[in-house]
């Protein structure tokens, strides 16, 4: 049976609204002589059925196998927690390859597909040692898959920050020692 039809793809957009994670993370600076950026896509779930077919649905495509991680431990499953899952695709390459077949079936993570096709085509023609580097256009397109991707209430005290605001906030020097918003004003 083949997973490259409409069909299949279609569904493995559905998956990822629902279970997915479409963004650019931040590397932990004190891991790295340097914090960078990088796109990533993500689903989680605890039958590993069906990370298996979005897996045979992903290959074709890319390549590449994505990766498949668990992501509860023994001590976890001892006190009844069911066993998770996460399939990732972190590459440039493969997610320039992945997203446009998907961008016209997603729904809720259209936007944020948008963000990750834009960086990725910007990031991949860099020269190999420069690729970390950060640009004023990374920071936005991160500032945005920030917002877009932010949990928790929205209301006065914590708006849901427009454009305007991003483009504020990355004029702003980051602050020290904020390596997980990355200064900007998120945490």
């Amino acid at each position: 049976m083949t997973y490259a039809s409409s069909d299949w793809i279609a569904w493995l957009a559905g998956l990822i609204d629902g279970e997915g994670t479409v963004s650019i993370t931040r590397s932990n600076a004190n891991r790295y002589q340097h914090p960078y950026l990088r796109p990533l896509l993500h689903i989680a779930n605890t039958d590993l059925r069906l990370l298996h077919k979005a897996a045979a649905i992903i290959e074709p495509i890319t390549g590449k196998a994505p990766r498949l991680r668990r992501t509860t431990n023994e001590k976890h499953e001892a006190t009844g927690w069911k066993r998770g899952y996460r399939l990732v695709v972190d590459t440039q390459w493969e997610l320039l390859l992945l997203l446009p077949h998907l961008r016209p079936f997603l729904v809720g993570k259209q936007e944020q597909a948008d963000i990750i096709i834009e960086f990725s085509r910007r990031r991949h023609g860099r020269d190999s040692k420069k690729w970390r580097e950060f640009a004023v256009e990374d920071h936005a397109l991160y500032l945005r898959s920030l917002a877009l991707n932010r949990r928790g209430r929205c209301g006065p005290r914590s708006p849901v920050p427009t454009i305007e605001d991003l483009e504020r906030m990355l004029l702003q020097a980051p602050s020290e020692g904020n390596a997980k918003g990355g200064g900007y004003g998120f945490s």
